[in-house]
């Protein structure tokens, strides 16, 4: 039987919201340049404003004897390092007739355009990556005006896209950067219909937009269908051999274990591995632990990044908690701990940390080990920010006997303080679940009639339901 994961069903509104974004870039060409005014293929480009040039020589405007690719990358973004190979090999086989750029921008913190350190940040990624990158590197501004300018007004929100600037200055072509050479080919060649390589982009977002909401209709092996034709369709297209691993995982996972084991087999060129390592632990069914690790190493052997490796570890870490070997995650997330702290990102080492001493929790209480209430004092006394407290307080309850009655009562009371006032009512209905999982019923109920007041005074009528709906389903009639 095949059923619909709930991750479709979140993706069905996220490509709904990407559908209408598209849409609104359909309008006919734009004559103007407008300050905020959308983007759109045929549009004069916007200025070439950077703030630094990292490698490579400064370049203020475009030349009318140059075809520009412009990537818009980050530090952070996995992906992004999948391109640089082939942003690397473009800028070689088009030399002379290409200029090829890569601007990290979204590395800055905005609320303070005085700090210039995370120039330093892209410079060491930079170092490491040494003679990988053959293009042209440039940073954007503190208040970055370059992603403002080039992939807001573009209706892009994520990394990495490109944009193709013909000779006439004017935007030939933007979109996902995996997929922006085949143009690049015919618009060298005079063979690029702009507005027609732009419909045909949209109609692929289109597509695969359809093809979730089929999905989330239950009509999954239609879905699966419609997508094994546009991996005909598109076999350069790698995003859509992902797409395909996301739809199986969760409905069908006996197809997506195979599945993977044929992109494993097959070593698709600039697939992303860590893509569908997230999609791998969405699968409620079964999971091939095997066949998962297989591909978690894999997307290690690839890492190119400190950081990205210690976020794989973190994914690794989950998937051994799946499997109920608490030890070997926690040996994963003190890697990845490791791994942040090569990477100098001191909040991202902290993340990793917290998580490493949450699963060090959850092995203690496991074991039915004495030391957790000792293991968990420690974490109180030690807290600087950060601690999932609700989550800390739903490993406690897995063993109600191993804390006191006021270890209980001084972990929940953490969770109301680092709670904002978007965020308390779900926190007051998470304490009455918890209250109630170990036995404490006034208090379960206290909490229960507090979160339904809270979603009351703010009007939140969806939440003010499903709260009463949870505790007259309860211990209402204790």
């Amino acid at each position: 039987m095949i059923v619909v994961s709930p991750k479709i069903k979140r993706l069905v509104i996220c490509c709904s919201m990407l559908g209408a974004c598209s849409a609104a870039l359909l309008s006919p060409p734009a004559t103007a340049q407008e300050k905020g005014r959308p983007l759109k293929v045929g549009d004069l480009a916007p200025p070439l404003k950077t703030f630094r040039w990292l490698k490579g020589d400064s370049i203020g405007h475009f030349r009318g004897d140059q075809v520009y690719v412009i990537e818009f990358t980050a530090s952070h973004c996995v992906p992004c390092r999948k391109v640089i190979p082939h942003l690397s090999a473009v800028a070689a086989k088009y030399r002379g007739m290409v200029t090829t750029i890569s601007i990290y921008t979204g590395e800055s913190d905005e609320s303070d355009t005085t700090d210039l350190s995370y120039l330093d940040k892209i410079k060491t990624l930079l170092t490491g990556l040494g003679n990988q990158v053959k293009f042209g590197v440039a940073a954007d501004a503190p208040h970055q005006s370059m992603k403002r300018n080039w992939m807001y007004r573009a209706g892009f929100y994520g990394y990495p896209v490109v944009f193709i600037v013909g000779k006439d200055g004017r935007i030939a072509w933007m979109g996902p950067a995996s997929n922006f050479e085949p143009y690049l080919g015919r618009l060298l060649q005079g063979e690029l219909d702009i507005a027609r390589a732009y419909e045909e982009q949209q109609s692929l977002s289109q597509e695969i937009a359809d093809v979730f909401q089929s999905a989330q209709a239950g009509n999954v092996h239609t879905a699966i269908h419609r997508v094994d034709n546009l991996i005909a369709m598109h076999p350069s297209n790698t995003k859509l051999l992902s797409v395909k691993f996301k739809l199986l995982a969760g409905a069908d996972d006996v197809s997506a274990n195979r599945w993977l084991e044929e992109l494993l087999v097959r070593k698709p060129p600039h697939f992303v591995w860590d893509v569908v390592v997230g999609d791998i632990l969405a699968m409620q069914q079964t999971i091939d632990f095997d066949l998962a690790h297989r591909v978690i190493q894999r997307a290690l052997n690839e890492s190119e990044t400190d950081l990205s490796t210690a976020n794989l570890l973190l994914q690794q870490a989950r998937l051994w908690e799946r499997y109920g070997n608490l030890t070997k995650a926690r040996e994963s997330l003190d890697k990845a701990v490791q791994f942040a702290e090569h990477s100098s990102d001191s909040a991202a080492m902290r993340r990793f940390e917290l998580r490493s001493s949450l699963y060090r929790l959850k092995e203690l209480v496991s074991l039915h080990d004495p030391g957790a209430a000792d293991f968990l004092i420690y974490l109180m006394e030690s807290d600087s920010g950060g601690m999932p407290w609700l989550a800390v307080a739903d490993v406690m309850a897995g063993w109600s006997n191993g804390f006191s009655h006021g270890l209980f009562s001084a972990v929940l009371e953490r969770t109301r303080e680092y709670a904002t006032e978007k965020t308390l009512g779900w926190v007051l209905f998470r304490q009455a679940q918890i209250w109630e999982a170990i036995g404490c019923i006034p208090l379960a109920r206290e909490a229960y009639q507090s979160a339904i007041t809270h979603a009351r005074k703010h009007g939140d009528a969806y939440n003010e339901n499903r709260y009463m709906e949870a505790f007259s389903g309860s211990i209402a009639y204790y």
